[in-house]
């Protein structure tokens, strides 16, 4: 199994250094500044692969387009796992593709939304992740439930959930959606 998340590249980690040093930041000043942990800025500086959702804040607050920072976006062996996900799935109706298509501004993520039909759960999962940011919880959600009734075991998609239940002080569906995460992948750190 490919971990998942977004890596720099060599010359983008080089691009990354220079923009922290012309913001006056060290690594330590940005983990605070985004409220992230500083072991996720070190790991983008490595370069190892960080959540698409900080590999995103990180370049936006050093003022970078992450596409210029970004290493390879999506690898064959990424590529072959996601279309052999694809055939796990319902297709999705064509109002679902064009409400993805509408809420994603990554490129990135469009063009291989459009390069994979059907939709799969990896798709509904990112674009909660970004109604949440929006700070959209219920369209959040909406997503979220979407992704885990395409694939009831991708873990991701309960934890993600859990956090915007938690957001909203749904407790108890919370701690029932980081409980299912845990049991579906132990291995996920955020909801121990």
């Amino acid at each position: 199994m490919a971990i998942r998340g977004l890596k720099a590249s060599l010359e983008g980690i080089k691009k990354a250094e220079q923009a922290l040093v012309r913001n006056s930041l060290n690594k330590t000043a940005l983990a605070r500044e985004l409220g992230i942990a500083r072991s996720t800025v070190s790991l983008f500086f490595k370069p190892e692969p960080v959540d698409r959702l900080n590999f995103e804040e990180i370049c936006q607050k050093l003022g970078l387009d992450s596409r210029d920072i970004i290493a390879n976006p999506v690898t064959k062996t990424e590529t072959e796992q996601k279309e052999q996900s694809n055939y796990d799935f319902q297709d999705a109706e064509p109002e679902q593709v064009e409400e993805v298509l509408d809420n994603f501004c990554d490129e990135v993520v469009v063009e291989r939304v459009q390069s994979h039909p059907p939709i799969c759960a990896e798709d509904f999962d990112g674009l909660g992740i970004n109604k949440a940011k929006e700070r959209d919880f219920e369209g959040a959600i909406k997503n979220f439930n979407q992704a885990i009734k395409l694939n009831p075991k991708y873990a991701n998609a309960y934890n993600n959930r859990a956090l915007v239940r938690a957001e909203l002080a749904d407790y108890l569906g919370a701690i029932e959606d980081y409980t299912e995460a845990i049991l579906l992948n132990p291995k996920l750190k955020f909801p121990h």
